[in-house]
């Protein structure tokens, strides 16, 4: 079986292999943040890095002050852009 994300459209079903890149960067945990999407190794959330681009912050202004990567960012904007398209991104087992 290939490893990688079940992508639900509807009643539509499929593997998405690319979209785990996102899921790397991305992790829910109910310990932290109380279940929150929060960018793995820190305790920042999706909401809050959407929101600092939001308000135009840039890249470069996010990175320098709260130490991330312009590839975790990129994470946050693939996971919220799933999000908003109806996909239900979940592991599939290996």
């Amino acid at each position: 079986m290939v490893r990688g994300l079940l992508i639900t459209f509807g009643d539509f079903k499929y593997v998405a292999i690319r979209l785990r890149i996102c899921m790397a960067e991305i992790v829910i945990d109910e310990d932290v943040r109380h279940g929150k999407p929060i960018i793995k190794g820190t305790r920042i959330t999706v909401d809050e890095v959407l929101g600092m681009l939001e308000s135009s912050m840039t890249f470069e202004e996010i990175e320098e002050e709260y130490g991330l990567t312009e590839e975790e960012i990129r994470a946050v904007i693939r996971y919220a852009a799933g999000l908003v398209r109806g996909e239900e991104v979940r592991d599939v087992p290996a």
